[in-house]
């Protein structure tokens, strides 16, 4: 058996707390086995962990024996002794009586405390019906000075030993848990019981507390007895947090927040979201009431709105019939689709779509569809497969009906989301392109087009393996496929690799126009020339010609000639010139062609006064015209986040200093430049530097020496886990010799958290790991999660990732969707247990809220 499968055996037979590592298990293990065996050990020597298996093995007496003799010790280390709040070992409570529990009360309140406070489960495992209802009797007092959060998770986790006493309210309903009025009872003497508490609750202790209430009528009674609280909590929420609570509290409740929230609901950004979630009937009251609420809805809400059955409602049929097909945006957004396209709730695209083709009637171009051939259908994606086998067959499939039915329904989809305009003009061009689909080319092509010109392109370029993502929809239009041809075989060169060099005079083309391509291939058709001068020119998101800078260029021979001349200035800056014209304009230095390059040689950069934050950076962030209008708008959606889930911690430690960058710092835009990563304005990992500077979840650590940065990691964090992404590490740097820096920053981060969010705060710090140009000193000792999907051969993971392996199906990623992540196959786990409770963090950090750590 491989060696890393071993481990992962190992780890799942014994898992042990992460905070002592997995050498220290064994150690513990024999020495618990030494005292238990009566040998000559002295337990203040012993390791926690040692104790936690001594304890776990003794009955109840010997437990409070042992526990007495050895006080001093236990409390110095009760978190390792008691692991309170772990799961993977069980905490020490799982192994304690009543009677153990009782005496722990009366030696060490604060033990106490923490031991009830945590995994409540374990807490009362083992513990009789009748010794569960003494728990609740003896210790009122103590559940009612827990924290509310403790609080809430006793009585609701464990409300089938909640004690009703004769002498507070009434009788003990013994058996409310078999049925649902006594259950209901017993959660109303509950909250009579415990009012004082409740009412000490605030907003978000009394949305938790209102998640474990089922009984309709006394939840109605909850929320109307605290609607300004609860209105705090739904403002405050955004339209993804109110649909969860609307999809956790179950269908029964709705009505109740509809009947009082529903203008905070309809006021979101994406109400959709919210009323996706929310029973179909409920929302046709809703709009039978107040119509106006959905003035803003599209067909396209409606159709998603309508669950399976829905559509055979006169009702909703009516909602849908009223959008007239002239106004029809689309048939539906093509994420949707892709979700829904081979499942069952397509009652309501169907119906949409059945309507939509019976307005369509073009010459008899287009068959009639069938149920079987929808687009909707479960059959669409076999018939397709079945077609492919008849053309590797060598059929002919283009007479067959069923091709002709399959292309008719395609094409409707593509008038649908509107790429298709002109169905009988663009017949032949959408006719070809499905033959390919149907040839094996992949369906994905219909996402990424966006009109039937880009098609046409896609068809005419063929294989050029040109997307019709690499153009603007303006330079397709203008686009001369002749023209093209024409540059190609008159300054075609054999020696050049045909395609390489059609798509530089493509992209040259597109550039400077017809005639100004034909000079400057006259000049020298060279492949390195027409790399250096269009190579990197960024074509697609050059919005205009620039034709003042062409006009510069091209006004006279003698600046052809200084083209020919590979040491001249306009050669060497000619690239800049287009690729700059946003940082040129907006420096003023378009005056004329030597302006600007002199301009360009000094790198003199300078920025209107709003942007006077970016003073400085651009030389690290680059300045061709799109890191230059992506950066500005990154600018704004920076200076617009005021809060984060991740709190601010900064300090030294030796010779470095070290930061999380403030929520609206611009210094992160320019580290993965400085420590030459993909971390960098639209690089590599563009997703992840636009998460860490823009959402609530993100920020950016950095660790200097003096003023250099010397390494930086990506902090994402997703519920009680927070993943330092990679040690992006500067490359005047051969290996990672501070990794204490990091464990430092763990505990503070931590504290922190623990200090102002509680048992919900951060609790396991991983580093994500994709990279390993260079060694981190320290980091190996540690357990690493390893994805079952990681290739070991690759970068040489197996020898490169300690011997501590876990293997799991899916490592944790953060909640927002990022295209890159360096966590993907790798985390070591530097802090916590490894029980990652993964949901949007309720508690922001304001950037103010610096509080120092003790």
């Amino acid at each position: 058996m491989p060696e890393e499968y071993e481990n992962v055996l190992l780890y799942l037979k014994d898992a042990i707390p992460v905070t002592l590592g997995f050498a220290e298990n064994d150690i513990a293990k024999r020495e618990a086995k030494k005292y238990l065996d009566k040998e000559d050990i002295i337990v203040e020597n012993m390791k926690p962990l040692s104790v936690y298996y001594i304890l776990k093995e003794l009955n109840d007496i010997e437990q409070i024996n042992f526990i007495k003799q050895h006080l001093s010790y236990i409390r110095k280390n009760d978190r390792d002794v008691f692991l309170y709040n772990m799961w993977s070992p069980k905490s020490l409570s799982y192994y304690l009586s009543l009677n153990t529990i009782k005496e722990i009360r009366k030696i060490d309140t604060e033990i106490f405390h923490n031991m009830i406070s945590y995994n409540i489960g374990y807490l009362f495992h083992g513990l009789s019906y009748k010794d569960k209802i003494e728990f609740f009797d003896i210790f009122y007092e103590d559940i009612l000075n827990v924290s509310n959060d403790a609080f809430i998770r006793l009585i609701f986790e464990h409300i089938d030993c909640a004690l009703n006493n004769e002498k507070d309210i009434k009788k003990l309903l013994s058996n409310f848990v078999q049925e649902q009025s006594n259950d209901s009872k017993c959660i109303k003497m509950i909250i009579e019981k415990y009012k004082d508490k409740i009412d000490s609750f605030n907003a978000r202790e009394l949305y938790k507390f209102s998640m474990h209430i089922s009984d309709v009528d006394i939840y109605n009674e909850l929320i109307i007895n605290n609607k300004e609280k609860f209105k705090k909590i739904f403002e405050d929420f955004d339209e993804y947090s109110m649909s969860d609570y609307i999809e956790d509290i179950g269908s029964s409740k709705h009505k109740v927040i509809i009947d009082n929230f529903i203008d905070i609901i309809m006021n979101k950004k994406n109400p959709l979201k919210i009323i996706l979630c929310i029973a179909p009937y409920l929302v046709l009251n809703i709009y039978n009431e107040r119509s106006e609420l959905f003035c803003n809805f599209k067909l396209n809400d409606w159709v998603k709105i309508c669950k399976e059955g829905c559509i055979s409602n006169i009702d909703y049929k009516n909602i849908i019939d009223s959008y007239e097909i002239d106004d029809f945006e689309s048939l539906f957004d093509s994420a949707y689709y892709l979700n829904y396209w081979n499942q069952v709730d397509t009652e309501s695209l169907e119906y949409v779509e059945k309507k939509y083709r019976n307005s369509i009637k073009i010459n008899n171009e287009l068959e009639s569809i069938t149920d079987k051939t929808s687009i909707f259908s479960k059959e669409y994606i076999k018939n397709l497969e079945e077609l492919k086998e008849k053309l590797i067959n060598k059929e002919t499939i283009k007479n067959l009906e069923e091709y002709k039915n399959m292309l008719s329904n395609f094409i409707i989809f593509l008038r649908s989301i509107n790429i298709v305009f002109d169905i009988e003009k663009d017949f032949k061009e959408l006719d070809k392109l499905f033959y390919k689909i149907v040839k094996g080319e992949s369906l994905t092509i219909v996402y990424k087009v966006k009109t039937i010109q880009d098609i046409a392109l896609y068809n005419r370029l063929g294989s050029l393996e040109f997307s019709a993502n690499d153009f603007t929809v303006d330079q397709i239009e203008t686009y001369n496929v002749k023209q093209h041809k024409k540059l190609c075989e008159e300054y075609n060169n054999s020696s050049f690799l045909t395609s390489d060099y059609k798509k530089l005079i493509l992209k040259l083309l597109l550039l400077v126009g017809y005639n100004n391509s034909r000079k400057i291939l006259e000049i020298d058709s060279d492949k390195t020339t027409l790399e250096h001068l269009v190579g990197n020119v960024d074509i697609k998101n050059i919005k205009d010609y620039n034709i003042e800078a062409l006009n510069m260029i091209f006004n006279s021979k003698e600046q052809i000639e200084k083209l020919k001349d590979k040491s001249s200035d306009l050669y060497k800056y000619f690239p800049r010139i287009f690729s700059e014209w946003k940082i040129i304009k907006m420096n003023q230095k378009d005056k004329n062609l030597n302006t600007i390059i002199e301009f360009l040689k000094t790198d003199e950069i300078s920025v209107p006064p709003e942007y006077h934050r970016l003073v400085g950076l651009f030389k690290y962030i680059g300045c061709d015209n799109t890191k230059v209008e992506e950066t500005l708008k990154l600018h704004d959606k920076i200076l617009e986040r005021e809060e984060s889930t991740i709190p601010t911690v900064n300090g030294t430690y030796n010779d470095y200093t070290y930061e999380v960058l403030d929520v609206n710092s611009m210094e992160g835009l320019t580290v993965g430049s400085i420590t030459n990563c993909c971390f960098t304005v639209l690089g590599n990992g563009y997703s992840c530097l636009k998460h860490a500077l823009t959402c609530k979840n993100g920020r950016v650590l950095v660790i200097k020496k003096g003023n250099e940065i010397i390494a930086h990691s990506w902090l994402w964090r997703n519920g009680n886990l927070l993943c330092l992404d990679n040690v992006e590490v500067s490359k005047s740097i051969s290996e990672v010799n501070f990794f204490d820096i990091y464990l430092k920053i763990a505990d503070e981060i931590i504290q922190l958290s623990e200090e102002k969010e509680k048992e919900d705060g951060i609790q396991n710090i991983t580093i994500g790991v994709t990279s390993f140009d260079k060694k981190i000193n320290g980091i190996e000792k540690y357990p690493c999660f390893i994805s079952k999907l990681c290739n070991f051969s690759e970068k040489d993971f197996h020898y490169k990732i300690g011997k501590n392996r876990m293997f799991l199906d899916k490592l944790p990623q953060p909640i927002e969707e990022v295209s890159y992540s360096d966590s993907k196959n790798v985390q070591y786990l530097i802090r916590g247990n490894g029980n990652f409770i993964l949901k949007d963090p309720n508690y922001n950090y304001l950037q103010k809220e610096k509080v120092k750590v003790k």
